[in-house]
């Protein structure tokens, strides 16, 4: 069974009988909400947490820059904060999964968008951790546009340093490109970072679903450690009305050993022709 445990006002942990899995970090006082840190079945660290060359970075994370005249991507006294409203759903079992709302509040304390975001935690047949998100982006009101940036992630991840590829860790896309010359701006189904720390040797890979806008989508990527399916970079500006949401899907792999190719395209094929558990559970 994978159990939630919520600390109220502080964050969930997510955990079987095995260990820790993740936690997500809600409470107050902080920029914006954020999964950190994610393990692999090994017990591996595989997510960093406001490193000293990128504060904003909050392990698995939202957020995002140019969004008509506000930042919610930087962290400073007149950008936005993606603020905790509610739990709407929290459910544990052979797999568990919560849904949240946020709100989008920008400096002068107006909620300019909401967002919903559904994450689903289960086991792959090879026991890697699988972590599906589906997320809703809804402006409140008014519409907003979303301008082309590379400052943004919906989500991005930034792994550990011992995953990055400064300090000898790997980068490997659906592809086989490799290293951030190769992958970054290119279309792939997937992307994964990987490395050794200390014996053990683990990685994290973020797969795009193909009901996406744009897929296979085009990729930020970072040799220190940063990757997102940042299609908003790649294309022009982006317009959201109240009738008209933003809906995005993807899948988080936590491993084992080196990346798989084979295993990882397995993977993502089961996830390609599944249904949205986070969505069918707060349904029901």
């Amino acid at each position: 069974m994978i159990d939630i445990i919520d600390e109220p006002g502080k964050h969930l942990v997510v955990r079987d009988k095995e260990g820790e899995w993740a936690r997500y970090v809600y409470g107050t006082g902080i920029w914006k909400p954020y999964l950190h840190p994610v393990l692999a079945p090994n017990g591996t660290v595989l997510t960093e947490n406001a490193p000293v060359d990128h504060r904003n970075h909050h392990g698995i994370w939202f957020g995002y820059a140019r969004t008509d005249d506000m930042d919610w991507w930087q962290e400073r006294s007149n950008f936005g904060r993606i603020r905790h409203r509610e739990f709407e759903s929290l459910q544990k079992g052979n797999f568990a999964q919560f849904c949240e709302i946020c709100e989008w509040i920008t400096s002068d304390s107006t909620i300019r968008l909401a967002d919903r975001r559904g994450f689903s935690f289960s086991k792959a047949s090879n026991g890697s951790r699988l972590i599906d998100i589906n997320y809703e982006m809804l402006p409140s009101g008014r519409p907003v546009c979303l301008y082309p940036t590379k400052e943004a992630g919906l989500p991005m991840i930034r792994v550990a340093d011992a995953l990055d590829a400064k300090d000898g860790g790997l980068i490997v896309n659906s592809e086989n490109q490799h290293k951030e010359a190769e992958t970054y701006g290119k279309a792939a189904r997937w992307l994964a970072m990987y490395g050794k720390s200390g014996k053990r040797e683990a990685g994290i890979a973020l797969m795009d679903h193909p009901d996406n806008p744009d897929h296979p989508a085009r990729w930020f990527v970072r040799d220190y450690g940063a990757f997102a399916p940042n299609n908003p970079l790649f294309s022009d500006e982006m317009i959201l009305s109240p009738e008209k949401a933003l809906q995005l899907r993807y899948r988080i792999v936590a491993f084992d050993g080196p990346a798989d190719s084979v295993e990882l395209n397995r993977i993502f094929e089961e996830f390609a022709g599944s249904s949205d558990q986070t969505k069918a559970v707060s349904e029901g």
